[in-house]
């Protein structure tokens, strides 16, 4: 009896040494994964593994390398969500001198490559130059509220959009300078001019520069409907910095 009670100690004893001994010699494994809905969707994310030593113990790290597609695919137009954002840019009416831009909008997704785009802002034609006979110069400036819309079609991050501008006459004014001696000078406002009405024509290019935020440089093609008897035509150089919603 006394031996098979010695002989159950040393077991427990064995026991007791191999647990301690694997406690102080131990292989730890831990994962570190970026949580980003990108990360989740990238199926062959590239992976980096790491090992070190310290105090007997092997870390073993694995780390999942962030990737992001900063341009826009087809069927991500529509993720985008709809977006407000802020214009500012120069127009250039054929024949007249440059004006400038500015404009607060939103653009709203209906499909997958397709996207409606709302603005409202302020447009100024400015006009230089000599009355004919005379050593005047002339300049005007008419000032419009414009309110557009267009719909936009996506290849990848290119769009081509067709829609309308109105823009409502709100001020502006006309003065005549003399040229030569004299400092001659004459200004006055102008009350009333009539209304305008564009068809326009877009290209533009969407860039996510960082999460939810997206540029979109864009240039506009707009031809003068009404009135009638004055057409003119006139082209629009702007970008547009916008936010998701």
């Amino acid at each position: 009896m006394r031996t098979i009670h010695t002989f159950a100690i040393l077991i427990a004893v064995s026991a007791i040494t191999m647990l301690y001994a694997q406690d102080k010699n131990p292989v730890k494994k831990a994962a570190e994964a970026i949580d980003d809905p990108i990360i989740k969707e990238a199926a062959a994310a590239p992976v980096t593994k790491k090992t070190s030593t310290s105090d007997g113990e092997t870390i073993e790290t694995v780390v999942v390398a962030p990737t992001r597609k900063k341009q826009m695919t087809t069927s991500s137009i529509m993720k985008s969500g709809n977006r407000i954002g802020m214009k500012l840019g120069f127009d250039y009416v054929i024949g007249k001198n440059p004006g400038v831009v500015q404009a607060y909008g939103i653009e709203i997704p209906f499909a997958d490559i397709a996207a409606v785009e709302c603005l409202i802002g302020q447009n100024t034609v400015a006009t230089t130059g000599t009355v004919p006979n005379t050593n005047l110069i002339a300049r005007s400036s008419l000032n419009y509220l414009s309110i557009s819309g267009i719909n936009k079609f996506y290849i990848t991050s290119v769009s081509l959009g067709i829609g309308l501008a109105y823009d409502k006459f709100i001020g502006g004014y006309a003065e005549q300078e003399i040229i030569t001696g004299g400092n001659m000078f004459t200004k006055s406002v102008i009350g009333s001019s009539p209304d305008l009405l564009f068809v326009l024509l877009s290209a533009g290019y969407l860039q996510e520069i960082k999460d939810n935020i997206f540029v979109q440089p864009q240039l506009v093609f707009s031809y003068q409907v009404l009135p009638w008897n004055d057409r003119v035509m006139k082209l629009e150089l702007s970008i547009t910095l916008a936010f998701k919603m």
